[in-house]
């Protein structure tokens, strides 16, 4: 069995009880029904089944050509209610933490001004009351084979690892590594973006150019090895950050362009170097 399997099914009852907590608004796409299919003779769902409605239409950044932005009368329609969408989740202390304009749905084939958007995708959507946002503030590495803690995938994509439950007088502990700090590489192989298992749904999965997990790396060490960690201290963040996130899709619908990308790519290669 899929040794995240439990965390991947706990991850998706927290979306689907999202869901359900901000139904009832024209611009959030409609969650018809959220249903568990059984095998014959067991107790665990082999099946989550998350029934949305069906939109004619397409991604708003699919409307948005490079460099050119979209007419003026359509941007304030769009912004109109995709803000009262997102008002309407803030209402029920729920913040969607992934607004773009990959996630707003054109429904029709044109866009117009009275063409009626959804805001979609709430995979990483979270009630606000304890929930926290990360950021990376500092780096150290760690040797040897008994490293002192457990390894969990570190982001709800599924990518990413990070420590959990470090050994009182372990080298992790010696070394001053904590609890959430997150695994960068691993024998110099960056693993950040890398899937913290592998997923046989993928295509390419189970060959040689499939692509490949961290478990599989880490299940492949039989000698001293290195790790790098980024700490990713705890931080509380309010609903300022979907707003940000709209002003950021306002940019891009009206110039047809992302901002700070330029600012974005030199400051990965001043960490890359």
């Amino acid at each position: 069995m899929d040794p995240s399997c439990d965390e991947k099914i706990a991850s998706i009852r927290k979306e689907t009880e999202v869901l359900m907590k901000i139904q009832g608004h024209p611009n959030i796409c409609q969650c018809l029904g959220c249903f568990d299919a059984f095998r014959p003779g067991t107790s665990q769902a082999q099946y989550i089944m998350i029934v949305m409605e069906l939109i004619q239409g397409g991604e708003l950044a699919s409307f948005i050509r490079n460099g050119q932005g979209l007419d003026e009368q359509i941007v304030k329609s769009v912004m109109k209610q995709t803000t009262e969408g997102i008002k309407f989740i803030h209402d029920r202390d729920v913040v969607h933490r992934d607004l773009k304009v990959e996630n707003i749905l054109v429904c029709g084939a044109d866009i117009t001004p009275t063409t009626p958007v959804k805001v979609i995708d709430f995979g990483v959507a979270k009630p606000l009351t304890g929930t926290i946002a990360r950021s990376c503030v500092g780096t150290t590495e760690i040797m040897e084979a008994s490293p002192g803690f457990g390894i969990v995938t570190q982001r709800p994509d599924g990518k990413g690892a990070m420590v959990n439950g470090i050994e009182p007088g372990g080298q992790a502990a010696h070394f001053g590594i904590g609890d959430g700090w997150a695994i960068s590489h691993i024998n110099n192989t960056e693993v950040l973006e890398m899937p913290f298992v592998k997923d046989f749904n993928e295509i390419g999965a189970g060959t040689k150019r499939g692509v490949t997990a961290i478990a599989e790396i880490l299940g492949s060490l039989d000698a001293p090895f290195t790790m790098d960690f980024v700490e990713l201290p705890k931080r509380e963040f309010s609903k300022a950050l979907d707003l940000w996130s709209l002003g950021v899709s306002l940019y891009v619908m009206l110039t047809g362009k992302k901002p700070f990308e330029d600012t974005f790519h030199g400051t990965l290669r001043c960490l890359k170097a």
